[in-house]
């Protein structure tokens, strides 16, 4: 089996030939090639998708916080109502 010489996996990827040519074009105008013009578009999506992946549960968590927060509340105000009522109410 013959070693490659690239330090990186390399993918097949099919683009339609408009977006091919955008990039094409991109790339000329910055200097660059476009497989790193590809790879950066990627780099720039996947980290933004991880983000908002993180902002996503952690709005979650505090969602389910603060409906068990409010469930708890609501339990402490029963109980302290229990306590507050008229002595001529309590058992003797």
């Amino acid at each position: 089996m013959t070693k490659r010489p690239y330090k990186h996996p390399q993918v097949n990827l099919r683009l339609p030939q408009e977006l091919k040519e955008r990039v094409a074009s991109l790339a000329d105008l910055k200097g660059r090639s476009a497989n790193s013009e590809m790879v950066d578009a990627i780099t720039f999506w996947v980290e933004r998708e991880e983000r908002l992946q993180r902002e996503l549960m952690e709005r979650r968590k505090q969602e389910i916080f603060s409906a068990q927060f409010g469930s708890i509340e609501e339990q402490i105000e029963y109980l302290k109502s229990l306590l507050e009522e008229p002595e001529n109410k309590k058992p003797t």
